[in-house]
C-alpha cells in the first residue's frame, strides 16, 4: 500500500489517514477557519498529497464551530491557486 505521510509543517490545517481515507482538517477555529491564502495553499498541498496516494477517499472536515466562515480577500487572483499540477509546485512560499 502506498502510504500517505502526514505533513507536519501545515500551520491551518490537520490531515490525518484511516485506513483507505484521508481526512483534511480546516483547522484556525479561532478566525473561524477563515479561507486566508496560507490555509487555501496549504489545502491546496493536502489534496495533492492525498491524490499521490494510495488512499481511495478524502474527508474535508473543520475543527470549531465554523466550517468557514468567508475568504479573507475577494479579490485573490485567479492565478494565485491555479497554477498548481504537482505537490512540488503548490509548496507554499
Amino acid at each position: 500500500m502506498k502510504g500517505y505521510t502526514v505533513p507536519e509543517s501545515f500551520q491551518y490545517i490537520l490531515s490525518e489517514r484511516e485506513r483507505d481515507t484521508v481526512t483534511i482538517w480546516l483547522n484556525h477555529p479561532e478566525r473561524l477557519n477563515v479561507l486566508s491564502l496560507a490555509l487555501m495553499q496549504e489545502l491546496t498541498q493536502a489534496f495533492l498529497d492525498a491524490g499521490e496516494s494510495d488512499a481511495t477517499g478524502v474527508i474535508l472536515a473543520a475543527k470549531g464551530r465554523l466550517f468557514s466562515a468567508d475568504t479573507t480577500s475577494r479579490r485573490w487572483p485567479i492565478k494565485t491557486l491555479s497554477p498548481c499540477v504537482t505537490s512540488s509546485e503548490c509548496a507554499p512560499r
